[in-house]
């Protein structure tokens, strides 16, 4: 038998227990999703133990054991082979691992449901969590995520952007960027943000995006996709861990164009949107209402390909107030 990580699920083994979660905590995904989740479980140190031997490379139950019996001195073999074998498969059921009787059947499979309380062997629940701290970790207790500004150079000069004009030609230092994350992965964050300015920009981001999958961490990527090429596209296709956020103003491009001052960038951005559906990429559409597209915003939602490939959308911006008795909108530049 063989067993791996699923590609969209994310362990970390800290001091006392470990942590195991599927990317919906932390990336994006379809409205149009009908997968059931796993969320998220804290496991004891011996279950964080096991788990460590996983990887999302499939890997044969003998060998993961004759690793533990050296780490589980004193224990038989096979009444370890046992209980490892009834650990994993806990996990399998839970949605978190795959497993086959030979590494080309060992591959992630749809979830189609989870395995009931009701239905659970108590022996199994209670190896998973026995000795687990897990109710008494606080979600501040350690670091998850991290942002990082790889350049706050942009080819839009949007009228609503908090870096100023003259400020956006930086970008961050390759070195000192490997550096954060390295740094960042060693004290098991799981998630890191990619921004700008437009991160498409930096002359390395095809490296960056492809450390971050080496280092197995869920990526939001926060970009106007106006710069997208076939290389980038496939280099976040490759990670299962990877979703991106991007400003869609209108569906008028004559609207979209004012605000980010760049003559056809709607159509740019829209492709961008589309390939990465195409690819089934997770997608936010976020849409920051101001007075340029106060009366166009709405059909950004209503859009054929939001509808079709059950883009995330979400708006924001608006602030009400009480002006001459009557609710007015006002829209802030």
């Amino acid at each position: 038998m063989y067993y791996k990580i699923r590609n969209d699920v994310l362990f970390r083994k800290y001091q006392g227990h470990g942590y195991i979660t599927d990317n919906s905590e932390y990336g994006y995904r379809m409205l149009n999703d009908a997968r059931i989740y796993p969320g998220e479980k804290y496991v004891s140190a011996s279950g964080a133990v096991m788990l460590s031997m996983l990887s999302k490379s499939p890997r044969a139950i003998d060998d993961i054991v004759g690793d533990l019996s050296q780490i589980f001195t004193g224990v038989e073999y096979e009444t370890l082979k046992q209980d490892t074998i009834e650990f994993f498969d806990w996990f399998v059921d839970e949605g978190f691992l795959s497993c086959g009787k030979t590494v080309d059947t060992c591959t992630d499979r749809f979830v189609a449901d989870i395995l009931r309380p009701d239905n659970r062997n108590p022996a199994q629940d209670g190896m998973a969590r026995s000795d687990c701290t897990g109710g008494e970790i606080s979600p501040n207790d350690f670091l998850r995520s991290i942002h990082i500004e790889i350049a706050d150079a942009c080819n839009e000069r949007c009228v609503h952007c908090y870096i100023p004009n003259e400020r956006k030609n930086n970008a961050i230092d390759p070195a000192l960027f490997y550096r954060l994350i390295e740094e960042g992965r060693k004290m098991n964050i799981i998630h890191v943000t990619l921004s700008g300015g437009e991160p498409l920009l930096h002359k390395d981001i095809l490296g960056f995006l492809k450390r971050c999958r080496e280092l197995d961490l869920s990526v939001n990527v926060l970009s106007n996709l106006t710069l997208l090429t076939d290389d980038i596209l496939s280099e976040m296709k490759k990670n299962p861990l990877l979703s991106v956020q991007v400003s869609l103003y209108s569906m008028d491009a004559t609207v979209h164009d004012s605000i980010t001052k760049l003559s056809g960038s709607f159509e740019k951005t829209k492709a961008g949107v589309l390939r990465l559906c195409d690819e089934n990429i997770p997608v936010q559409i976020s849409c920051p209402i101001i007075k340029q597209n106060k009366d166009t915003y709405v059909d950004v939602n209503c859009t054929p390909f939001v509808r079709q490939y059950g883009i995330l959308f979400r708006k924001w911006g608006v602030f009400v107030c009480q002006r001459d008795n009557e609710s007015t909108t006002e829209l802030k530049r």
